[in-house]
């Protein structure tokens, strides 16, 4: 057998490589629209400050633990964060929290145990955030 001819065998065994590459970005793009959606519902943004970022959500009485509802690296994580900042959602530079999200936790999951501290010092600085913009608006 020709080399030709054993690297067609394996596109037909395996599935061509340029499909396969096509029908993963394609994925990938419907995924990151549906969680670009979910950025304004967002409690806040954790991000490093370039690379990464991540969206994350909390209602006390429907979940366990906050749920990641975004994340993306470079262009994706840039666009998260346009999205926030004009949405008025807080965005908290912790790069370690940053990316053990990012590396840990898939979409539309809830946060391991092991990232409850880090994350619920984000959540009461940003629940103090608010409130003291809340009484802000009172006066």
């Amino acid at each position: 057998m020709s080399f030709k001819e054993i690297k067609d065998e394996y596109k037909n065994s395996e599935g061509d490589p340029h499909v396969k590459a096509a029908l993963r970005q394609r994925r990938m793009q419907m995924l990151q629209r549906g969680a670009m959606d979910s950025v304004p519902d967002a409690d806040f943004v954790v991000r490093n400050p370039i690379h990464v970022a991540c969206a994350l959500k909390y209602d006390a009485e429907t979940m366990q633990s906050p749920t990641l509802t975004a994340k993306g690296t470079e262009l994706i994580a840039k666009k998260i964060i346009d999205i926030a900042i004009q949405h008025n959602v807080p965005v908290i530079d912790n790069p370690p929290v940053a990316r053990a999200l990012f590396r840990m936790v898939d979409l539309n999951q809830q946060i391991p145990p092991e990232l409850y501290k880090a994350v619920a010092e984000i959540l009461l600085f940003v629940y103090g955030l608010k409130n003291n913009q809340n009484q802000g608006n009172i006066k």
